[in-house]
């Protein structure tokens, strides 16, 4: 729901460097030949927010022939609209002697876009009355849907959301015992008691806490005070197991007794502490019958009456409580429910204080685990041996032992896993380091003792603690933490570590794991995943929705939302309306919460099909939600804040609606109502959750839009700066978003005419590109990495103002781009790919391997299968080949370049003019490579075709020493050499460096040579490796 519903127009990319071979450009070149961003991209824009659009292509010859181009492209644009349809002229061209232009049409009932090429002269009328027909079609189709829409709505409720209340449907649990909820405020107190004195005193729980739990409770009492700390948890199951103990134990010493002469009752209660409290015979029986009968035993009061006393009663207290415990780890949500509403620092206190409470319940459920093995297995020992000196196989001994003995083998049937499930979990723990738990080792890394624990225990003895209900069912609660506070790579590590032992256990434990599976999923934007695991969870459920609206109604608005995400509008109205329609048929009338996911329903759909009064509608629609939840849930300030940024952003989509169709005055009149509640959402945002978590920067991204829309740049250029910085640090971002801000951001300096302000933002992009190797999206995406690189190569150039110092960074930019390309190219024509994560691999048997260690039991066939639409790639996307092209052509150039930098010396320190001049496109600028080459150090020219290599091994005379300097030089397609683990002609991917690829020109060092005198040890400064010795050319002065 976090998504803003529409997209930001695509502004103009940068050009591409050097894309006309004859230009050899300065900053006022790479200007004048960006289009303005009021040209192109800006007007007609459709689509999902990480859909690529399209654009007229890039590239131009010249500034002259740029506006040559576009002049007539306005022209017929304004000529030529027909009503109320929206045209996107993507291409120009000149044919038979008349203009023609390829138009793309995006309304009616048609879903997909189609293309169809208009002869200016001769076929408008027809292609006029063509689209005059699908309008009118998709006007029906509009007025229909609005029609079931109503219907639907025809009552609505003014009250909170159902569930949207402590306890969800079911109500504040146990936990909550001793605190205070208020509705208005949404926010707890401590309860007061009675006292003898003036009236009131502290509640008598903070006093059976430790110190930090006392901490954690008093400050933060305003989000659940005594729920939030785990001692207060699971308190009906650890009591009943204390009183079975107590039963047992009183039974084993009047048997002792009883050997030894002495009277049972009085030895019964020897070692008890008198003064702690316990519980009556009353308070066991009400807890067993309420218990048992909730699990489903209808006879439990008759089974209580029969097993009344002894240890029969024992073993039945703690069955009991282990159906207490299942139950209440499974329901578990009090963490997830907490509102963090505090702001960042203290948020972020809450947030590690939770993990500390969680680490401290894993190292005591551990220690007490192994104890309770420990000493089972000596009271069996000892019974055995009381037995034999006896010599008696039978009576109360033996049936002690028994009894201690069946106790020790049911938590050993109901905390280990079978012995094929530890089988596999040994040979898998074997490949993983002691500590490498993604629980144990990361996410509670900040953690006392926790560590050790990981380092003490094996992996099948860690996979044991995590099984036991109530680790698992915090562990769970824990991912609706990080999934508020956005600390998205720890969600994901905990989630792909929990979901495996969830489909151990089975039933409700899977569905439960499979919702945040999902949840975790839509934050990573990986859409299709989330909606596998719903529709595998859609298979799992027992009942009908009418026996459960409450599960179906969340099931299908789950599944509405990861339609949307999809972009699969018609989909996402269809489930929106299954939800409100099993809450209808339950007696349930619609909420606000409905009213809002059907107008965002309806404003995409209106988008698609160009239906303007649809998205009136749909706006009218969220701004009624919107009221209804200020009055009854207003302490929600971030579902506030998002209900308040969709209302903006469908004004802004109406507002280019009448833009696009030439309407200034009412495009401006739609974008002034957009702005207030875009502000008013960032402040929500930032108030709530801080400047720097992501829907923060989201919403200063899209106030950025609206501001541009209104010609208010330099405050544009502040929220824009602001979404930058978020999306450069958090931890959910993905190449392509970077990509296309960074865009935003180089198009906006331009429109202040202040390109070398885009230096400001470079630091903040270099931090982005490192977390997202950090990440390994430089392998999981190789060509849209390498898109990123040659994007922020462009950044680089233009932001130098001229002076050519940022060309050596540009240049190992390129390289990189250059290798991944290369590696994806070849991967693309040889690869099995992973259908969960996309990865590639050269054997379908590495495949399968890559799938049973990083996905297995996470997703299932069935759920994938399940799925009804097609996997879909969002943002921006170029041809890997002629992307590749591109930056080889660009690495020429600029290599040509450096070399006639270096030949003048200095870094150009003092000089305020260019060292770039623009060329007539007449000039050859072969004459200017080959003249400044023939004068550089390497002796090379700057034509690859020229260069020669030795066939007798290439150094001559230069390897006159080891430690000596030497360029990488291949002279051939493609221009650069893998580097090789070890000394060896052969050719398998094994032998080779996965990321030791050097390009032509790059410098290394020779190390050492191999005995066949073949092959040299060399390195630089990303990598080093063996390579043949013919590929290394001495230079001047090695």
């Amino acid at each position: 729901s976090s998504v803003p519903l529409f997209p930001p127009p695509p502004l103009p990319t940068p050009v591409p460097l050097c894309t006309a071979p004859h230009l050899m450009l300065r900053a006022a070149t790479l200007r004048a030949n960006t289009p303005h961003p009021r040209v192109l991209g800006s007007h007609a824009w459709v689509g999902h927010p990480q859909a690529s659009h399209d654009r007229v292509g890039y590239g131009f010859t010249s500034a002259a022939t740029a506006v040559a181009m576009l002049v007539p492209a306005l022209a017929v644009r304004k000529r030529y609209h027909f009503q109320a349809r929206v045209v996107q002229l993507c291409r120009l061209s000149l044919a038979g002697g008349r203009l023609r232009a390829q138009v793309r049409r995006f309304q009616g009932p048609v879903s997909a876009a189609a293309d169809v090429e208009v002869d200016m002269e001769l076929g408008l009328a027809d292609a006029e009355a063509k689209l005059e027909k699908d309008l009118e079609a998709g006007e029906l189709e509009a007025q229909d849907r609005l029609a079931q829409t109503m219907e639907l709505l025809s009552e609505y409720s003014t009250e909170k959301h159902p569930g949207h209340q402590p306890g969800r449907f079911g109500g504040p649990g146990p936990e909550y015992d001793g605190m205070e909820y208020d509705p208005k405020t949404g926010r707890y107190r401590m309860a007061e008691v009675a006292g003898p004195g003036d009236g009131a005193e502290q509640s008598t729980a903070l006093a059976t806490l430790s110190e930090a739990d006392r901490y954690l409770v008093t400050r933060f009492e305003h989000e659940g005070g005594l729920a939030l700390a785990l001692s207060n948890a699971f308190r009906m199951p650890d009591r009943l197991r204390g009183e079975a103990k107590k039963i047992i134990r009183r039974f084993d010493a009047e048997r002792r007794a009883t050997e030894e002469g002495r009277d049972p009752v009085e030895a019964r209660y020897e070692g008890e502490d008198e003064e702690a409290p316990g519980m009556s015979e009353e308070e066991i029986n009400a807890a067993l019958i309420d218990i048992l009968e909730t699990a489903g035993l209808r006879e439990a009061e008759n089974l209580i009456r029969a097993c009344s006393k002894g240890v029969e009663k024992a073993l039945v207290m703690f069955q009991a409580a282990d159906y207490a415990e299942e139950r209440e780890a499974v329901m578990r949500n009090v963490w997830s429910d907490t509102e963090f509403n505090s702001g960042e620092e203290d948020n972020a206190e809450l947030v590690t204080r939770l993990e500390m409470q969680f680490a401290n319940q894993l190292v005591t459920t551990t220690e007490a685990r192994l104890a309770a093995e420990a000493a089972a297995k000596r009271a069996a020992a000892a019974t055995a041996e009381e037995e034999a000196a006896a010599g008696t196989a039978g009576g109360a001994a033996a049936e002690t032992a028994a009894l201690v003995e069946e106790r020790a083998e049911g938590e050993e049937e109901l905390w280990q896993p079978d012995a094929e499930w530890q089988e596999k979990e040994q040979a898998e723990g074997e490949e993983r380091s002691k500590g490498d738990d993604a629980i144990f080792s990361v996410a509670l890394r900040d953690c006392q003792n926790v560590g050790d624990l990981a380092l003490k225990l094996s992996a099948g003895e860690l996979d044991a603690t995590l099984l036991e209900p109530r680790n698992l069912g915090v562990a769970l609660d824990l991912v609706g933490v990080y999934l508020k506070n956005y600390e998205i790579d720890k969600a994901d590590l905990v989630i792909t570590r929990i979901v495996p032992l969830c489909r151990i256990r089975g039933g409700t434990w899977l569905c439960k794991g499979l919702d945040k599976l999902s949840a975790v999923r839509m934050k990573q934007f990986r859409a299709y995943d989330a909606l596998a695991a719903m529709k595998e969870i859609e298979q799992l459920v027992p009942f009908k929705p009418p026996e459960g609206w409450e599960f179906h109604d969340i099931l299908f608005r789950n599944q509405a939302w990861c339609y949307s995400s999809l972009d699969e509008a018609e989909k996402t109205l269809e489930y929106t309306r299954k939800s409100m329609e099993v809450k209808k048929a339950s007696g349930i009338p619609a909420s606000w919460f409905d009213i809002w996911d059907l107008g965002k329903a309806h404003a995409r759909l209106g988008q698609k099909t160009d239906q303007v009064k649809e998205m009136k509608v749909a706006y009218d629609l969220i701004l009624k939600s919107g009221e209804i939840h200020r009055e009854c849930e207003s302490h929600d300030r971030v579902m506030l804040a998002k209900i308040c940024a969709n209302v903006g952003e469908v004004a802004i989509g109406v507002g280019d609606f009448y833009h696009q169709n030439g309407n200034e005055d009412e495009a401006h009149f739609w974008y002034e109502k957009a702005e207030p509640s875009l502000r008013e959402a960032y402040d929500l945002h930032v108030g709530a959750l801080g400047p720097m978590k992501p829907l923060a920067g989201w919403a200063a991204g899209t106030v950025a839009h609206c501001l541009t829309r209104l010609e208010k740049y330099e405050e544009a250029r502040d929220f824009l700066s602001m979404a930058w910085k978020v999306e450069c640090t958090k931890d959910s971002t993905t190449p392509g978003s970077v990509i296309e801000l960074l865009d935003r951001v180089v198009a906006l300096q331009q429109q202040l005419e202040d390109l070398p302000g885009v230096s400001r933002y470079l630091d903040d992009m270099d931090m982005a590109i490192q977390g997202l190797k950090a990440r390994n999206w430089d392998r999981k995406d190789r060509a849209v990495f390498a898109l990123l690189l040659q994007r922020a190569s462009t950044a680089r150039l233009i932001s130098d103002n001229g002076t050519g110092d940022a060309i050596p960074r540009v240049l190992q930019d390129l390289r990189e781009a250059e290798s991944h390309l290369v590696i994806h190219l070849g991967h693309e024509a040889r690869s099995h790919r992973c259908q969960f994560c996309g990865s590639a691999y050269e054997s379908e048997d590495d495949l399968e391997a890559h799938k049973e260690r990083r996905h297995a039991g996470v997703l299932s066939a069935e759920g994938l299968e399940a799925v009804d639409v097609e996997r879909k790639q969002f943002g921006p996307r170029e041809d890997p080949e002629e992307l590749l092209k591109s930056i080889r052509t660009s690495l020429r150039l600029l290599s040509i370049t450096e070399s006639v930098l270096r030949q003048g010396g200095g870094s150009g320190e003092g000089n305020q003019e260019p060292r770039f001049e623009e060329l007539r496109p007449e000039e050859d600028i072969e004459d200017l490579g080959t003249a400044s080459s023939r004068s550089s150090a390497s002796g090379w020219g700057a034509d690859p075709e020229e260069w020669e290599t030795d066939d007798d091994g290439g150094a001559g005379e230069g390897f006159g020493a080891l430690g000596a300097a030497f360029e990488v030089r291949r002279g051939m397609e493609p221009f650069c050499t893998r580097l090789r683990v070890e000394p060896t002609s052969s050719r398998e991917e094994h032998v080779f460096m996965p990321d030791g690829v050097l390009h032509d020109g790059e410098r290394v060092t020779l190390e050492r040579l191999d005995n066949s005198g073949q092959f040299g040890h060399v390195s630089c400064r990303t990598c080093q490796g063996w390579v043949q010795l013919k590929y290394l050319i001495g230079f001047s002065g090695s």
